[in-house]
């Protein structure tokens, strides 16, 4: 996806700070390193009130978005069990962006018995937050429900003590990773950071700009203050959600955004610095390609999960509409890892039907029992994960890069 030229669209005035960087005398790599130096920070100009004027080949191609997201939540029976691969998806590729590659097999898994894996368990962490970002979005939108996504998000990484809280240090982006010497991208300094979240905040909250254009700006202006030491990359993806849910666009199902940002991840970082540099019609133009394309993923997924729940049935020789097993294959899209009691808990079986019902599944090949054991089995499902991998290559997966400090997008 390339950035296409962009009619001007004037933007509140950023703010350049000329700031200082104390001297450290144990600082190792040479004399240069131990001294202070001068360096500028970028704080954004308000936006609370801002009505950019909108050419009007962007706001087709805006208008063109929205529709493509509100036809992926008019899925009707089948969004029930769509909304968690969808979210699942958003989470893994969120996450992949900074540098935690998991598929969906080893999330499921991990979802549903806990592990030590460190790069899953942080994915099942950004999968709670994008879940607690969808509650936000029902309440009154506050500075306290960013911090609560970013608490939640952190909780389960090495970074727990500062998870939730604004952070108190200068950041920055790219560069080294014990001073802003060289970085790419330096954000406010952290007195400003209330103020300008208070501001982005407020515009979250407005009912009376477009919906995609809303998520845009929102998106690109929490990048830019980049208010927490750690984790501002998911967290102000996830808040492109909230703008979608708390406006109404998706009320059942989330467009995997975050999909198509990581496969135009050049672009993505472009269109950042585009709004930055005074060009926001370069970043509203990429942003709204990239939700168009995301809601037609949606809709590829949503075929394909239509498609494999029919080969199910088929495999399974068509199992009556009541049964344990026509329930089951309804639920493994969303619970593709059970056991008897959540499996139970789908069919309000009991257990003798329940287990008559995933043992026809196992037979036909449907699931699949994956301990070995008597007691305590653990079932999944089969050719759901390849599906989900597949609709991933297709968009297309970026090259494996080094996780950033500052979760630098």
């Amino acid at each position: 996806m390339s950035l296409p030229r962009s009619p001007a669209i004037e933007r509140p005035a950023p703010t350049i700070v000329a700031l200082r960087w104390p001297g450290d005398p144990g600082a190792p790599g040479g004399r240069a390193n131990r001294v202070g130096f001068a360096y500028r920070a970028h704080v954004p100009g308000a936006i609370a009130g801002w009505d950019p004027a909108l050419p009007g080949s962007l706001v087709a191609d805006l208008a063109r978005a929205e529709e493509a997201v509100r036809a992926l939540d008019r899925h009707g029976p089948l969004l029930a069990t769509l909304a968690w691969p969808l979210l699942r998806a958003e989470a893994i590729a969120s996450s992949r962006i900074e540098g935690l590659g998991v598929s969906h097999h080893r999330l499921a898994l991990a979802e549903h018995a806990g592990t030590e894996d460190r790069v899953a368990h942080e994915v099942v962490g950004n999968l709670a937050a994008l879940r607690r970002a969808l509650d936000v979005a029902q309440a009154d939108l506050t500075p306290a429900g960013l911090d609560e996504i970013h608490r939640v998000l952190l909780e389960p990484s090495r970074d727990a003590a500062r998870a939730g809280a604004v952070r108190t240090v200068q950041n920055w982006i790219g560069g080294r990773h014990d001073n802003p010497r060289g970085a790419a991208f330096i954000p406010p300094p952290p007195r400003d950071v209330p103020r300008l979240v208070e501001d982005l905040v407020a515009f979250c909250r407005r009912d009376d700009a477009p919906v995609v254009v809303q998520a845009a700006i929102a998106h690109v202006q929490f990048e830019t203050i980049h208010p927490y030491f750690d984790g501002n990359g998911r967290v102000g993806r996830a808040l492109i959600q909230v703008v979608f849910r708390r406006r109404g666009l998706c009320r059942q199902v989330l467009p995997p955004v975050s999909l198509v940002l990581g496969r135009a991840s050049d672009d993505y970082v472009e269109g950042l610095t585009a709004y930055r540099q005074g060009d926001p019609a370069r970043w509203l133009a990429f942003f709204a390609r990239a939700v168009f394309d995301a809601a037609r993923a949606g809709e590829e997924l949503a075929d394909d999960v239509r498609a494999l729940q029919a080969h199910w049935a088929v495999r399974a020789g068509h199992p009556r509409r009541d049964s344990a097993a026509a329930a089951l294959i309804a639920a493994l899209p969303a619970t593709p890892v059970v056991d008897l009691a959540a499996a139970r808990a789908i069919t309000g079986a009991s257990p003798k039907a329940t287990l008559a019902g995933i043992d026809r599944l196992t037979d036909a090949g449907v699931l699949h029992e994956r301990t070995g054991r008597r007691r305590g089995r653990v079932w999944e499902s089969v050719g759901l994960f390849a599906l989900l991998d597949g609709l991933e290559e297709r968009i297309g997966t970026p090259p494996r890069r080094a996780r950033s400090r500052t979760d630098a997008a």
